[in-house]
């Protein structure tokens, strides 16, 4: 059965540039306190990876797996291409994690 793995990755943007639109941001919803901007990164895999093989998967990502962590509070918003979309990066991607071993990754 596949599954999609979910990882959170690094900050999106520096702090200053999140500073600066946060400001923009405000000016349209007055009622924004806070914004944060992580990268996620969504993996299809054929089978359940182990949790070795999920950590393994994390370092190469620089990300961690989502799971028991503490989300900033408020509302999710997700930016994720259009679905059935394959881009190159993906394609690449996925060519890189099944030469490190990750034959379990679609």
């Amino acid at each position: 059965m596949h599954r999609i793995l979910e990882f959170r990755g690094a900050p999106a943007f520096s702090p200053s540039r999140l500073a600066r639109l946060g400001r923009d941001l405000a000016l349209e919803l007055p009622t924004l306190r806070h914004i944060t901007a992580e990268y996620w990164y969504f993996i299809e895999v054929r089978e359940a990876l182990s949790a070795e093989e999920e950590a393994r998967l994390g370092e190469l990502l620089d990300a961690r797996a989502r799971g028991g962590e503490d989300l900033p509070a408020g509302t999710l918003r997700l930016v994720t291409p259009r679905p059935g979309t394959i881009s190159p990066w993906s394609s690449k991607a996925t060519d890189i994690a099944r030469q490190c071993g990750f034959d379990k990754v679609l």
